[in-house]
């Protein structure tokens, strides 16, 4: 009976142990994931304050309508990754009536309606497609960003999320004046 007893607290500790030890493992990923998450933001939050301030070339100012809320893409970054964030974006600036553009970077006009197709009807939306890259700091980080020209320069830039659609209604909403 004692040999039983002895057995079963045994099993129990050993069980406990490895429901512990699984705990703490998955403790440990989700620190991860976090920790992985606040580096990313840390370095979009980089890249806005590179980008807010900064010169537009006469050349693109030109094209695009100040005080527009002007949807940034190319090539280098994933669209599609954003799309429910795109299509969300779309509806709000209609539905506020904001102006909008979209300015891609993409080597043929076709590889940016085929980009942007199913996301935002550039037909009735101001889009230009542009062959320079990198004239803004934000370029550097693969990610769709939104952005105002006031003055000539970029302004109220915002980084897109995957899945962040309450904090781009909040942008969208404090670009109406």
């Amino acid at each position: 009976m004692v040999m039983a007893i002895a057995t079963s607290i045994i099993v129990y500790a050993y069980m406990e142990q490895t429901k512990v030890e699984k705990a703490l493992v998955a403790l440990q990923a989700n620190y991860s994931n976090t920790r992985f998450e606040l580096l990313d933001k840390q370095e979009e939050q980089r890249y806005v304050l590179k980008t807010e301030g900064e010169s537009i070339a006469d050349s693109l100012v030109s094209l695009l309508p100040e005080n527009t809320c002007i949807l940034r893409i190319h090539n280098g970054g994933c669209l599609s990754c954003y799309a429910q964030n795109v299509i969300h974006l779309y509806q709000l600036v209609k539905d506020l009536d904001i102006p909008f553009a979209v300015l891609g970077t993409y080597s043929t006009r076709r590889q940016f309606k085929g980009e942007t197709a199913g996301l935002i009807p550039t037909d009735s939306v101001f889009n230009v497609n542009v062959d320079c890259y990198g004239f803004l700091p934000a370029d550097s980080i693969d990610k769709p960003y939104l952005f105002v020209i006031r003055n000539g320069e970029a302004r109220q830039v915002y980084i897109l999320n995957k899945n962040g659609s309450e904090t781009l209604k909040l942008y969208v909403k404090s670009l109406i004046k």
